[in-house]
């Protein structure tokens, strides 16, 4: 005869400063809204990674994971007024999901306390347009510029944007051989950031004049901009288009 389970049954701590016990109306409307903010970015994340795994960009969750919190670090991924927090990290992306499969929207509910609770307002976040991303085998070179302009004509199918967009490029610099193996994995882990010659205004510069009139007309309908340089296995450009609206 088995023994009796005294095992308690799994509970998170909510401290949402609850009113009563129930369902979601008896929390603070503010750490409802968190809850929905949260949950607005995992379905981001998810539906990020199904088109991955469609298309065969990505293998791994780990490479999903960080390729998602470069997206929405840069504003490519939620809308840039409403999102909470502006910085995403992956550990926090991964407590997130793992708090969502083991007790739903309930998990999501913020663990600290409000100070008051009037002012509260409902705002539900509205995903944009989903960005193209096209991707450059190794660093960009003006001396190379042709090989540049084949693989952008290659991946962009679409007639030059016209209005407003969001651009932003990720510089994946690789690291040379001979490199000892421990300072790799500090590379690798961004402790060590790449301050090597092509500068990043230069990059940018070669780039945008490669994308003038192929992606969109003209330069100056960039109204927002995010770059950055960072060690990688595999050298490479990736650079994100997102069109705005209005």
């Amino acid at each position: 005869m088995k023994g009796k389970d005294h095992r308690k049954p799994f509970r998170f701590k909510d401290r949402g400063r609850r009113i009563g016990s129930g369902d979601l109306s008896s929390y603070d409307p503010r750490a409802v809204q968190i809850a929905h903010l949260r949950l607005a970015i995992l379905k981001a994340f998810y539906s990020h990674r199904e088109d991955l795994n469609r298309t065969g960009g990505l293998k791994t969750k780990t490479q999903a994971v960080r390729e998602f919190v470069d997206l929405y670090n840069f504003g490519m991924i939620l809308p840039q007024t409403l999102r909470k927090p502006e910085h995403l990290s992956r550990s926090c992306l991964y407590g997130w999901d793992a708090a969502y499969r083991k007790g739903g929207l309930r998990s999501l509910i913020p663990r600290y306390s409000w100070k008051s609770k009037s002012g509260a307002t409902l705002a539900f976040l509205k995903l944009f347009p989903k960005y193209t991303k096209i991707t450059i085998p190794g660093p960009p070179k003006r001396t190379a510029k042709s090989d540049v302009l084949s693989h952008i004509i290659r991946q962009w199918k679409a007639a030059p944007l016209d209005g407003p967009l969001v651009l932003g490029i990720l510089y994946s610099v690789g690291i040379r051989k001979g490199t000892q193996m421990k300072r790799r994995m500090r590379m690798l882990k961004h402790h060590v950031s790449p301050m090597t010659k092509p500068s990043l205004d230069s990059l940018n510069a070669f780039v945008v004049d490669c994308l003038t009139g192929l992606v969109f007309e003209n330069h100056s309908q960039i109204v927002e901009f995010h770059c950055k340089k960072k060690f990688e296995w595999q050298p490479k450009t990736e650079i994100l288009i997102r069109p705005l609206l209005g």
